[in-house]
């Protein structure tokens, strides 16, 4: 299992081993469940005590400074109280995991019956199927029949692939092996084409719509390696939280994610947080991206070998012309997002191939996790991601996420290049 090391920034390091989270100043630290300053602890304010109390603070930590010399990036142990969360994103935390509970037993059991082929000539396995009928039904369980979902599945082509019945039949029995709370009874075959087809709305920048990518690097799934299941809500044209499940992601510091994968998780002005997969999102760290490093000591990251969606070729390019020197962190997915998220990588870019289109379900969960832990997404002419556009993501030249030096660096190194331009709305 590929595995994140634990690294939090210093000077919060510092501040939260020595003083108990809720004992801080309101001015220092945003509350860890909503992100809006709290007076926890204390009645009202009273100066003379915070006065003293950021005086103690202050040479307390800088006392563990010259003692100390500790790594200055990644994620903070702050722990953010589940119960707090609001419902929406306690909905999607709760739809990803009995996602990654299926794909996580099929992966392990990978056999001849499993991989179809889809018209873009990209693996399909029946657990994209399996975790997209089971996102949808959690997500209309809770929302009513009428939720907006925008997904990359369709049944269409898998009652082609299957004319049978036999892969919609075992799909439907890994469905119901999965469990969870919000169905008693047991989906039958047609409830299983219904629910998969709720993936097929177009999304828009007006109201709510769910994006859901049931795998995301099915390549990597097939080979036992990183897949991400993502889920974002988009209000409005805008995502406004995003979860990601990566079964096979460690992280040091989140207990039994080595064994269980990670759960990575945002929401607009809220932060971005990582906890066990399987957990709920309880005892979640704080991840913040690692906005010191410099392009020669910093890595990029890109997927496995040859890519129909991505051209090595050209990110290696931008990366000599950045001067950057580290090997590329490889690994398939949106998984990519989460680890320049918690500062194991510092940039991923992905430039299109001319005659490729990008979807909306393919950035839309990793885009928040990235820009709440600190780091810029953006298309080639640094323009933010427009996910109002329905089932695609029209992008100029291609995405490029970093903290904001390198962003700006990579930039401008995109500049010597000539990439394909933004295609034409259709």
């Amino acid at each position: 299992m590929q595995s994140l090391p634990y690294a939090g920034s210093a000077q919060s390091f510092f501040v939260l081993q020595t003083y108990p989270l809720n004992a801080l100043s309101p001015r220092l630290l945003r509350n860890t469940t909503s992100g809006h300053p709290q007076f926890s602890n204390f009645g009202k304010w009273q100066p003379h005590v915070w006065s003293s109390w950021c005086v103690t603070l202050c040479f307390g930590s800088w006392l563990r400074v010259c003692r100390h010399r500790l790594p200055s990036r990644r994620h903070v142990s702050t722990r953010r109280l589940v119960a707090e969360l609001d419902h929406e994103l306690k909905l999607a935390i709760e739809a990803v995991e009995v996602a990654c509970t299926l794909t996580r037993s099929v992966q392990a059991t990978i056999g001849s019956v499993d991989a179809q082929s889809k018209m873009d000539a990209s693996p399909v396995t029946v657990a994209d199927y399996g975790a997209q009928a089971l996102v949808a039904d959690v997500l209309a369980r809770s929302l009513g029949d009428s939720v907006s979902l925008v997904a990359e599945e369709s049944s269409k082509e898998l009652l082609v692939s299957d004319p049978g019945g036999f892969v919609v039949e075992e799909i439907t029995r890994l469905v119901n092996a999965a469990g969870y709370t919000t169905r008693k009874d047991a989906m039958t075959s047609a409830e299983l084409l219904a629910a998969i087809d709720r993936g097929l709305g177009e999304g828009g920048s007006l109201g709510n719509h769910w994006i859901l990518d049931p795998i995301d690097g099915t390549k990597g799934f097939l080979r036992g390696e990183q897949y991400a299941v993502g889920l974002a809500l988009l209000h409005n044209g805008r995502v406004v939280l995003g979860v990601l499940g990566c079964p096979n992601l460690a992280v040091q510091g989140v207990q039994d994610s080595d064994r269980e994968g990670s759960v990575f998780f945002a929401s607009r002005s809220g932060g971005a947080w990582v906890a066990r997969c399987g957990a709920h999102g309880a005892d979640a760290l704080r991840v913040l991206a690692d906005t010191s490093a410099m392009p020669n000591k910093a890595r990029y990251t890109e997927s496995h070998g040859t890519s129909l969606v991505s051209a090595h070729a050209v990110t290696a390019e931008v990366a000599r012309l950045m001067g950057m020197r580290q090997p590329p962190l490889q690994m398939d997915s949106m998984a990519k997002y989460a680890a320049i998220a918690c500062g194991q990588a510092h940039l991923y870019m992905r430039f299109r191939p001319e005659k490729y289109r990008e979807k909306v379900w393919d950035h839309a969960a990793g885009c928040v996790i990235a820009e709440e832990a600190g780091c810029v997404v953006s298309d080639c002419d640094g323009q933010a991601l427009d996910f109002g556009n329905g089932r695609w993501l029209d992008v100029s030249g291609g995405v490029i996420a970093a903290p904001p030096l390198l962003h700006a660096k990579a930039r401008e190194a995109v500049d010597q290049i000539n990439l394909p331009a933004r295609p034409a709305r259709t």
